[in-house]
């Protein structure tokens, strides 16, 4: 087995896609943020939760901005039988911080000039996306990690999609109901930036 990591030191979060550690990368001395598939959703070898954590990664791994979280690196872990499930994970750049959407539940709305400062970052990063032909379909203040200097930075492409590749399904809702642009919720299949702008 490859280790990477001297310690995983705390858990970060969880989500439909898995669960998120902090922990120290063993050669670059460095802290990361690891994301693991749950171990259900590994052993479906060709299922959608699989498909779609190997589209995040190789998604994140194209897009080099400042304002968007940066892969490092992503592997799998053999269980310790024959039949056990692997254990695959995303390695990626660990942000310090809070999400925009519990900044805003502790500390309430934000100051204006501030909120202008947040929004004109994602946009900046959701200009990146487009450049590369990709929709993010899930742009959401949880969605949005800011740092203590005030760095907004866009995470969670589990539900991007490639405008030349289009493998979601026509008539599927994806994406957080309370951000979706109508068009989305319509049908997620078809949608491009417009809908990221919307969110």
């Amino acid at each position: 087995r490859r280790v990477l990591f001297r310690s995983v030191l705390d858990r970060l979060g969880a989500g439909g896609m898995g669960v998120v550690f902090l922990a120290e990368h063993i050669h670059l001395r460095r802290l990361v943020a690891i994301k693991m598939l749950p171990l259900y959703a590994s052993a479906d070898a060709g299922g959608p939760l699989l498909t779609r954590f190997f589209n995040e990664i190789r998604i994140i791994a194209q897009l080099q901005h400042p304002n968007i979280v940066w892969a490092i690196d992503t592997g799998e872990l053999p269980g310790d039988g024959p039949d056990a499930p692997i254990l695959y994970y995303h390695v990626m750049e660990y942000v310090p911080g809070k999400d925009l959407e519990t900044l805003v539940d502790i500390d309430g709305p934000l100051a204006v000039m501030r909120a202008c400062d947040v929004t004109y970052q994602i946009a900046s990063a959701l200009v990146e996306t487009d450049k590369r032909g990709l929709v993010h379909r899930d742009i959401k203040p949880s969605n949005i990690l800011v740092t203590p200097e005030g760095q907004a930075k866009v995470l969670d492409f589990g539900l991007a999609r490639s405008m030349h590749n289009r493998h979601t399904q026509q008539g599927v809702v994806l994406g957080t109901i309370d951000y979706l642009a109508p068009e989305q919720a319509r049908d997620a299949s078809g949608v491009d930036i417009r809908a990221d702008i919307y969110s």
